[in-house]
């Protein structure tokens, strides 16, 4: 926003999408499901989904991984992060909610109709003594 780019963010939560609106009266914020984006094909220059598809099932990760290229133009940018299995908090996901975790190349397979054109794990200490493990992989749509 702030270098003149317009910013449409989404999020299934309409306390998240409130909240963002608040915080981003310049950006526009829309409640939807990732798997069902509410935009015309190629309407984006980029797409960011960080620690989006952690939270879907394989149907709905399918869907959104779909969308996304669907809603990403034509030599356009798509950034994926997600944490791996060996992330801190692996397992310890409570609350009753879908929580799955990435190696690289489930991320790479995902997307292998896109051009790679960066992907990496990082692995950082913290100051507990414990591991943040994410992959991230940018994409460019062919």
């Amino acid at each position: 926003m702030e270098a003149g780019l317009e910013v449409t963010g989404v999020d299934f939560s309409p306390t998240v999408v409130g909240r963002c609106k608040e915080a981003y009266p310049d950006a526009t914020f829309v409640e939807c499901d990732a798997s069902a984006l509410p935009f015309q094909d190629e309407t984006f220059d980029y797409v960011v989904a960080v620690h989006v598809m952690e939270n879907l099932d394989d149907a709905k990760l399918l869907s959104a991984a779909s969308e996304m290229r669907r809603v990403l133009r034509t030599g356009g940018y798509l950034l994926v992060r997600c944490f791996t299995p060996d992330d801190m908090r692996s397992g310890e996901r409570r609350g009753g909610f879908f929580y799955r975790y990435f190696e690289l190349e489930d991320v790479l397979d995902l997307f292998e109709d896109m051009e790679t054109v960066e992907s990496f794990r990082k692995d950082e200490p913290t100051r507990f003594g414990t591991v943040r493990s994410r992959v991230e992989c940018l994409f460019r749509k062919k």
